[in-house]
């Protein structure tokens, strides 16, 4: 055991002694040296190589950019912290109408080339270099516990004349210029005694990340505080009421409605249609002709008188007759 003990030590010392004679040294991971100019410069040289024009640096598209990348950085987020077209409108770009997209890359030691030829080399991310329709952009850069976060915003307004804004008048966190402020990480306000939310700015907050934090949209926050919707500026130090108290609320009394009479149903005796009846057709009979028609004395009554006296002669000439036979017997 001792043995293997002092074979470990010296082979300790020969290895110290070989990185000591030969140089070796252990380097502390440095931070990015990467900057925001860096990132624009370079997305404008591959656009103007494509023959697009190079894009307008906008204050307010460098100040989303730069938030963006300090609340990633101070909350080590690896994903799109999403709604990147609410956040740049709500932040004043394009007048309240607007398109964007967004790009971002992290990680240690990473120089102009990593960033931009290997992580946005994929179409999604080469959208900002590649389409015309794009005229604004702006960059940011955060560090955090070793690491480098980079973040461009790309936008055109969609409709209407815009120019460049001032962040100065339409920063939704202190109506200052200044970028470089560390982000704070948004921490949700408990309800009070009578229902209301109020959520206390601090420096580097948005409008869109608060509203994310509660659960609610930026409209709403908009409606509560009474913001300006095509302009919504909120400044450090001030509550945003997140929800309002909640207030009883009188109900109006129903009043009675009287209730109509029950109409009362009278049954009405309806005759039965009489039964049709069948009415007897008389049936024509025809009518016997007399046997002699030309002489009128036989008409009438005569006619009797006549089929008496031929009966007659009928009986008178069948008793001829049986006498006739019993003489010749």
């Amino acid at each position: 055991m001792r043995k293997f003990f002092l074979n470990t030590i010296r082979i300790i010392i020969c290895l110290v002694l070989l990185l000591s004679v030969s140089g070796w040294q252990i380097q502390p991971v440095k931070a990015s040296s990467v900057t925001p100019s860096d990132l624009i410069n370079e997305v404008n040289a591959i656009r103007t190589g494509n023959g697009l024009p190079a894009l307008i640096v906008d204050p307010i598209l460098m100040y989303t950019a730069q938030a963006t990348a300090e609340t990633m950085a101070a909350q080590d987020l690896h994903w799109h912290i999403g709604g990147i077209r609410e956040r740049i409108i709500a932040a004043g770009y394009g007048n309240g109408n607007a398109w964007a997209t967004e790009n971002f890359s992290m990680g240690a030691n990473k120089n102009i080339n990593d960033i931009v030829y290997v992580d946005w080399a994929d179409p999604d991310h080469m959208i900002p270099m590649v389409d015309g329709n794009y005229v604004h952009i702006g960059a940011g850069v955060a560090e955090a516990n070793g690491n480098t976060w980079f973040v461009v915003h790309a936008a055109y307004p969609a409709g209407g004349s815009y120019e460049a804004g001032d962040v100065a008048a339409t920063s939704v966190v202190s109506g200052t210029a200044d970028t470089s402020n560390y982000v704070q990480p948004i921490i949700t306000s408990t309800m009070q005694s009578d229902g209301t939310v109020l959520h206390p700015i601090l420096q580097g907050q948005v409008l869109y990340n608060i509203a994310v934090a509660y659960g609610v949209t930026v409209n709403e926050l908009v409606t509560l505080n009474r913001l300006s919707p095509s302009n919504p500026i909120i400044y450090q130090g001030n509550d945003l009421v997140v929800k309002p108290s909640m207030s009883p609320t009188i109900s109006p009394i129903p009043s009675e409605t009287p209730i109509p009479p029950t109409a009362t149903l009278t049954v009405t005796r309806t005759m039965p249609p009489p039964k049709a009846t069948q009415t007897p057709s008389m049936t024509p009979t025809s009518t016997r002709k007399p046997f002699f028609p030309e002489i009128s004395t036989f008409q009438g009554g005569s006619q009797q008188k006549l089929g008496t006296i031929l009966i007659v002669v009928c009986v008178l000439g069948i008793g001829l007759i049986i006498v006739g036979s019993l003489k010749k017997n």
